[in-house]
């Protein structure tokens, strides 16, 4: 099977927008490594976000990382400690 980053894009987003956490985490990082979409930091935070709101913890630790060093969103330390320790206690830190 040949490898089609626009192609599963689409179905990514069509599970992300259905609130399948680990598309939206998925979809935060097609839009920070630019694969398939332009890259911005912006609208992968905004995918990141989505899903640790929704307890995946892959995403709460992506976005408790871009809210410490302000990447695609604004610097926020508390809200990054906040982030990061929802993630510790599930495991992932």
């Amino acid at each position: 099977v040949k490898k089609n980053d626009a192609q599963a894009l689409v179905w990514m987003r069509r599970a992300a927008e259905q609130l399948e956490v680990e598309a939206a985490y998925m979809m935060g990082e097609l839009y920070r490594q630019g694969r398939g979409v332009p890259a911005d930091a912006s609208e992968a935070a905004r995918w990141y976000e989505r899903a640790a709101e929704a307890g995946f913890p892959k995403a709460q630790y992506t976005l408790g990382m871009l809210f410490l060093d302000g990447s695609g969103l604004g610097k926020d330390v508390k809200r990054a400690e906040l982030w990061l320790r929802f993630a510790a206690r599930q495991g992932n830190a």
